[in-house]
């Protein structure tokens, strides 16, 4: 049996030995088939039976560049901050981030293509 959980604002993942190894080798093999271009890769865990099928209770996800993702978030917020005042946590700030991060990712890769 596997056990996907929270404890204390912690991802606890719990389950035999056995699944535990095959959990380890399938994220061993993650890796984003272009890593230069901001993809990922990602594989189930913590599988659950239900009365009519299976289902995955939690992911791993392996992000080519997380760190860069990061950057343009920040710099995302405050591009919208200067625009529009104070960026809130609600749902809709969050996918205005999002968007904004995604056409800075664009801009940027745009700016590279050019000087190649």
């Amino acid at each position: 049996m596997e056990i996907m959980r929270r404890c204390g604002g912690v991802v606890c993942y719990s389950a035999m030995p056995s699944h535990l190894k095959m959990s380890a080798l399938a994220a061993s093999r993650l890796a984003p088939r272009h890593w230069n271009q901001g993809e990922m890769d990602y594989c189930e865990i913590a599988h659950q039976r239900t009365a009519r099928s299976w289902r995955s209770d939690g992911e791993i996800q392996v992000f080519s560049c997380y760190e860069q993702m990061l950057r343009d978030a920040a710099l995302a917020r405050r591009e919208i901050e200067r625009e529009q005042g104070k960026v809130s946590c609600l749902e809709h700030d969050r996918e205005r981030v999002q968007t904004r991060a995604l056409e800075i990712k664009d801009r940027r890769c745009d700016a590279l293509r050019k000087t190649s």
